[in-house]
């Protein structure tokens, strides 16, 4: 049975964090840019 090598596991697990967190803005931005509330929220002056 091989050893887990713990620091390849947290270091796996805190890139797949980033990344994940990287699509997640992207994807709200998109959602947002689609929608229009990005100018909406412009043009109501908040």
């Amino acid at each position: 049975m091989r050893r887990i090598r713990w620091g390849d596991v947290l270091l796996s697990a805190v890139a797949a964090v980033g990344w994940s967190l990287i699509v997640m803005a992207g994807v709200a931005a998109s959602g947002l840019h689609l929608l229009g509330a990005d100018a909406a929220g412009a043009r109501s002056g908040r």
